[in-house]
């Protein structure tokens, strides 16, 4: 963390466009450096207790067990694609599987279950009542600590869509001042103090510049945060709608593109068509599901 913090402190003072908000910056590095720490002393407390690490393990399903014999093999035969492809093109050669060899994944599969539950029952059996509040406690640990980040990543994407804060004069001062003397300083901490000296030995009509900036800044937070509540009243009136799956763009576009199109001729050049082709459907679908998260965001935090 050390590194890392003079490595922002440096962007903070020697780039221009973050030197605008410099002492924001400084304060979120203060911040940053204590959530840091406070999120190790998170990772260790919430380790896996003894009982859960002596559980068995649960067997791999009908694809699972396809995927680990054939993913290798694919992956030599197609060694530029990418895991998320490679993944796609497992999952494409299993539902082209005839039924028997479906079939036969399956019921290796239900076996390695059923003995997998019987090792789960006498593994319970063994369980003393302080090892089963230990497990207890541990889930509910991770109950907490996945809510915590489920806000977090919320607070966020609506931050994301907030206007940007005005600056005060002193920040737009310290822009003008990097921008002229950056070079003229080794260190972060003299350039800030340079700054800061010089700021106080400007009298008022000096300082009017900075403050008439501040002063025009001030206006447009105020106009586009007037703008964003709007934004955000409109999307609570009217909730965001949860977008198509792929199947059903491409569904859309075929029956649009092709009259009479059936339900059942569609899947079947759904099954026929090839990864590239399908990627298309995926990109816009993954597209859709980004908007529909931001619009419900925003949504949630007016309401």
């Amino acid at each position: 963390p050390g590194y890392k913090s003079l490595w922002r402190l440096s962007l903070i003072c020697f780039s221009p466009a973050m030197a605008a908000r410099c002492p924001l910056q400084l304060w979120r590095l203060t911040s940053w450096r204590i959530s840091s720490f406070g999120l190790m002393r998170s990772v260790a407390s919430a380790s896996v207790p003894g009982p859960l690490q002596r559980r068995p393990k649960k067997p791999p399903n009908a694809f699972l067990m396809f995927s680990e014999e054939y993913r290798g093999q694919l992956k030599e035969e197609n060694p530029d694609l990418s895991p998320k492809a490679l993944v796609s093109l497992v999952a494409e050669r299993y539902r082209n599987l005839d039924e028997s060899t479906k079939q036969s994944y399956a019921t290796q599969a239900q076996a390695m279950s059923e003995k997998w539950k019987q090792e789960v029952k006498s593994y319970a059996e063994t369980l003393t009542e302080d090892e089963k509040q230990q497990i207890q406690q541990y889930y509910h640990k991770r109950k907490e600590d996945a809510q915590k980040r489920q806000k977090r990543a919320e607070a966020r994407a609506q931050r994301a869509n907030m206007p940007a804060r005005n600056l005060s004069a002193f920040s737009f001062f310290i822009r003008e001042f990097v921008s002229v003397h950056r070079s003229e300083f080794s260190q972060p901490r003299e350039v800030m103090r340079a700054a800061a000296h010089e700021w106080n030995q400007l009298n008022d009509d000096e300082k009017k510049p900075f403050v008439d900036q501040a002063a025009a800044d001030k206006s447009r937070y105020k106009e586009e945060m007037e703008q964003y509540l709007s934004r955000k009243q409109e999307a609570t009136t009217q909730p965001a709608k949860r977008p198509a799956n792929v199947f059903a763009l491409f569904v859309k576009d075929s029956m649009s593109a092709q009259k009479g199109v059936t339900m059942q001729q569609a899947s079947e050049q759904w099954r026929k068509m090839s990864d590239a082709d399908k990627q298309v459907y995926r990109d816009k679908a993954a597209d859709l599901r980004q908007q529909y998260k931001k619009d419900k965001v925003e949504g949630d935090g007016q309401a």
